[in-house]
């Protein structure tokens, strides 16, 4: 199932779209909210996370939301009540790019190289990432 709204750290939910058409992906590309390379990158992270670009992947909340409130929150004050939850800017980051037909896979692909990122780098050593 699509997701169609966030919960803020201020308490309040807002709706999002994460079904944005090409000229919505041109226009957030023009104004620095995705990467240029954005479709070469989406390409290579569905068989590679590695590949996934965390820039796009943390703006996506945003665009998700602006694709639904055109004259919401600006940029920076979004971002200050988004929470920091890589799990689901994944799931978000996935649906812009795979539209509302695929369930998260791409996203679980994600949190999978992500954990084990993590352990690597010996952060979260021994932790599952909780959801």
């Amino acid at each position: 199932m699509a997701i169609e709204k966030i919960t803020l750290t201020d308490g309040k939910t807002v709706q999002i779209n994460t079904l944005i058409s090409l000229g919505q992906l041109k226009k957030f590309q023009n104004d620095g909210l995705i990467s240029k390379t954005f479709m070469q990158d989406m390409v290579a992270a569905q068989s590679d996370p590695s590949k996934m670009s965390f820039d796009d992947m943390y703006n996506s909340a945003y665009i998700a939301y602006k694709n639904k409130n055109e004259d919401g929150m600006a940029y920076e004050d979004f971002q200050d009540v988004m929470p920091l939850d890589l799990e689901l800017l994944g799931q978000i980051y996935a649906e812009l790019i795979n539209g509302k037909v695929k369930k998260h896979e791409m996203a679980k692909n994600f949190n999978q190289h992500a954990n084990k990122q993590s352990s690597k780098n010996g952060k979260n050593k021994g932790k599952k990432y909780q959801k």
